[in-house]
This record gives C-alpha cells, structure tokens and sequence, in this order.
C-alpha cells in the first residue's frame, strides 16, 4: 500500500475507532482484473456501533474508504457481523493491512481460526443440506 493511502487509512482507524483492517478476495488471491472490487472488512474496537448510528458509520466510513483507496467499487463487510464461515476467509486468506493492536488481532484471529474448526462440520452439513435442496428445485 502507498505510504498516503497508509496515513490516510490510519486517520480513518482513529475517527471510526477500528481495530483491524482487512483486504481479502481477489486483490489478494492474485486473480484481480481491471473491474475488481476491493473487499474490505473492518472490525471495530469496541463491537458493532449501535443500530441508529450503524447505517450512517457505514455509509460514512465506506465513502472514506473509497477516497483513500481512490476505488469506487468497494465491499465493506463489518466482520463482526458476518457468519463464521465468511469470518475465516478473511482471517485465514486477507491480509490485515491495519492492526491498533498486534496482540488483540492475533487473538481475535485465533479465536476465528479455533471456533471455525469447532463448527465445520455442521457448517459443511448446512451447505451440503442447502445444495440438496437447491438442486431438487
């Protein structure tokens, strides 16, 4: 990343209070294209913000993100928000480009990590279940 995309990413992580960044998919995985999107996924120091300030922070913090990236087709996921399964991807495939604590991240990703390998099975099963049902439709 550019040093002032660097700066700029860090003045954002102080006014919305952000714990960790992520960039995941396909700027990472080496199969970008020139309509890609950057996947961002944000986690916020002190949980998710309250339901009447949660659309307004969302709205606010990805314009800012599109300004700092200069990327008009931005995907902000509030990590805390999506399911397990989606949480690892972006533990265990992104690239955590802002941390405000290197041990409070590592944690947090360990916890992910540990709580995806309890739960595989099951969610491996529900999706097995859901392509069942899908393909008798």
């Amino acid at each position: 990343m550019i040093k002032s995309s660097q700066k700029k990413l860090e003045e954002i992580t102080n006014r919305y209070r952000l714990a960790d960044v992520y960039l995941f998919g396909s700027q990472i995985s080496g199969h970008k294209h020139p309509g890609s999107d950057f996947d961002i996924a944000v986690r916020f120091e002190k949980g998710i913000p309250n339901p009447q300030k949660r659309g307004k922070i969302y709205g606010n913090l990805f314009s800012d993100l599109i300004s700092c990236f200069n990327q008009k087709n931005i995907d902000l996921v509030f990590i805390d928000e999506a399911p397990l399964h989606f949480q690892f991807k972006i533990v265990a495939e992104g690239e955590l480009i802002y941390s405000k604590n290197k041990e409070n991240s590592f944690n947090f990703k360990e916890k992910i990590i540990n709580h995806y390998r309890d739960y595989k099975y099951f969610i491996d099963e529900y999706f097995r279940g859901a392509l069942k049902i899908s393909t008798r439709l």
